[in-house]
């Protein structure tokens, strides 16, 4: 057991005022969402991924199963491109009659929405935590959370992709709801914190799969708390890890059981490798990028028997075989994928690859995406570092960027790659912004009590004096 002579962690719940304002920043997202969807983007143009996801919602929700038509209406073959978690969600909808593009969309953006207020309450927790010898401050809590929802509510990234009928709102929502689970365990350990940790991680892992990678947190979060008893460290992973596995054990068991080939998550992973491992991706000005040109080098390859697992075996010895070609380039284009997916390499080029490419749009939403991200990237690392320094969990943030940093490395410099990640980020800068807000309220003292310094004086974040040792 611990030292009872130990400080503790004193998380400060959040005032009634705080929810409240989160409750109102996130119905005013959700209706803008709904406005984006039905009025200023309403009808735009899917990608492939799009009319798959539509498509294969509608097919599960007939009880036709993971089996979409063959080109020539023949038959159905059995498909794995993507994790089964954004296509089970819109089958949801589709069984409840809400099956048209329109009615897809409008329950993207409601579950999109979500990541509001999960990201506030995130944000709380990680200004409530404090650092062991110090009670929280609960303005400061306060003042993180509300921040945080406001940066989720107002990041263009957060909802440019609801009328797309893309997976990003339910991995944006997911990971939301991890990262507040595990800080909500790392509070105050339980067996119910350890099972939303891994079913949450699970339905995130469901929606792309690179973020299965974040599982590491589970042992971090164990090593921080093992003045308990291993016993009962051992059933919290235990139940993390089971609870992950109710959530992706019947896709894998059935992608193992309906292919040629061992399928684990997805069967697309090949047709990425070839598109993005190419003279056209390596070299030149989409170096870093992908060309669907690149697959012409497949179609001798092909042939009509060979099922999807069949193709992505083949097609990853295709790109993978040309990355063992060309050693001395691909560290160049590896840095130059990641340099595109964090918007540091030719953004403008970028920009029309949105467009152009991935078919997202208006032209100054785009570009207000881009912004929003160089806004929000250098104000998250801050807060990650201010973490680090209190000693606040930050292995959530680290282990999804490891995992993003490793799909984009090998595949291809897309912002798409980055989604798990930026949700984590908006939290963290709410703590920034918190902190920041803290240094001015420690400032008023010295303002004249009228005008700005009345209103600095009475709300802005300023820490409480440090609790006595073993304080609870």
């Amino acid at each position: 057991m611990a030292d009872s002579t130990q400080p503790r962690i004193s998380p400060v719940g959040l005032p009634a005022l705080a929810l409240y304002l989160i409750l109102a920043i996130w119905l005013a997202a959700l209706g803008f969402r709904v406005l984006y969807v039905t009025q200023i983007n309403p009808d735009p143009d899917l990608t492939g991924d799009g009319v798959f996801y539509h498509g294969l919602a509608n097919d599960l929700a007939d009880g036709e199963g993971f089996r979409l038509r063959r080109l020539d209406f023949s038959s159905r073959r059995e498909v794995a491109d993507h994790p089964p978690g954004y296509p089970v969600l819109l089958s949801l909808a589709s069984r409840a009659g809400l099956d048209s593009l329109d009615d897809h969309r409008l329950v993207t953006a409601l579950v999109g929405s979500l990541s509001v207020p999960l990201l506030g309450l995130a944000a709380g927790r990680l200004a409530g935590a404090g650092r062991r010898d110090k009670r929280a401050s609960q303005r400061l809590a306060s003042w993180a959370a509300v921040s945080a929802a406001v940066l989720a509510a107002l990041d263009v990234n957060m909802w440019v992709w609801d009328p797309l009928l893309l997976a990003e709102p339910l991995v944006l929502v997911a990971a939301a709801a991890w990262l507040y689970s595990s800080l909500v365990y790392d509070d105050r350990p339980s067996l119910v914190a350890a099972g939303a940790m891994g079913l949450t991680l699970g339905v995130a892992a469901a929606t792309r799969s690179e973020v299965l990678l974040a599982a590491l947190v589970v042992p971090v979060l164990l090593w921080r708390h093992r003045a308990l008893p291993w016993t009962r460290l051992a059933l919290h992973g235990a139940v993390a890890g089971a609870a992950t596995a109710v959530v992706l054990g019947p896709w894998v068991w059935t992608n193992l059981h309906r292919f040629e080939e061992p399928v684990i998550m997805t069967t697309g992973l090949g047709n990425t490798l070839v598109q993005a491992n190419c003279d056209a991706a390596f070299y030149g000005p989409a170096t870093g990028y992908s060309d669907y040109n690149c697959f012409s080098r497949t179609r001798s390859l092909v042939s009509p028997e060979m099922d999807e697992s069949e193709k992505d075996v083949l097609f990853r010895r295709i790109g993978l075989d040309y990355i063992k070609d060309h050693p001395t380039r691909f560290p160049v284009v590896a840095t130059a994928r990641l340099a595109r997916t964090f918007g540091l390499f030719r953004p403008v080029q970028q920009v029309g690859y949105m467009e152009g490419v991935e078919l997202r749009g208006p032209h100054p939403v785009v570009w207000a995406g881009v912004v929003s991200w160089q806004l929000l990237m250098p104000l998250g690392i801050a807060g990650v570092v201010l973490a680090r320094r209190e000693g606040t969990l930050i292995a959530p943030v680290v282990a999804v960027a490891a995992a993003v940093v490793l799909a984009v490395a090998l595949t291809q410099g897309s912002d798409r790659y980055r989604m798990a990640l930026e949700p984590l980020l908006i939290a963290y800068a709410g703590l920034a912004v918190a902190r920041g807000l803290a240094v001015v309220g420690r400032s008023t003292p010295a303002l004249k009590p009228t005008g700005l310094g009345r209103w600095l004086r009475k709300w802005s974040p300023r820490p409480d004096p440090p609790a006595e040792v073993g304080a609870p």
